[in-house]
């Protein structure tokens, strides 16, 4: 109990790349940043310090790259794009998308898939202090 913090997203980026050996492809990698603000603190400790708060956008940017692949990883499970993979890939490699388009159902399960995340704290709203915080003690 008490152990809790809350953050908002205030903006994000993510590149997809599609990485083919010719024309056959062989991943993709999805590359994602965010700039998150801490709106809620439940915890006598000071969050506020450098350290802490690269530690806590190591430990956000973990948690969303786990969700990011589990995400990718049941969709794959299921044999069904629901996250458009395709999609983009057709966008940016149209030409190269014609000659896999036919067989996207049988390469998206197979395929290999990496995530990077990076995230930045930015802003803590007017938190400068936890409740109960006393320097020292």
């Amino acid at each position: 109990p008490g152990d809790y913090a809350a953050f908002e997203i205030i903006d994000s980026k993510t590149k997809v790349k599609a990485n083919f050996d010719g024309d056959k492809l062989t991943g993709v990698k999805y590359d994602t940043y965010f700039l998150s603000g801490l709106t809620e603190q439940h915890k006598n400790e000071n969050y506020f310090s450098k350290d802490r708060l690269n530690e806590l956008s190591k430990m956000q940017s973990k948690q969303i790259k786990g969700e990011m692949r589990d995400v990718i990883k049941a969709s794959q499970e299921m044999k069904t794009d629901c996250i458009e993979l395709g999609k983009m890939i057709r966008m940016k490699h149209p030409i190269k998308w014609e000659k896999i388009n036919d067989k996207w159902n049988e390469i998206y399960p197979e395929l290999k898939i990496e995530v990077s995340v990076r995230s930045e704290i930015a802003r803590s709203y007017t938190i400068v202090e936890p409740n109960g915080y006393k320097d020292g003690d």
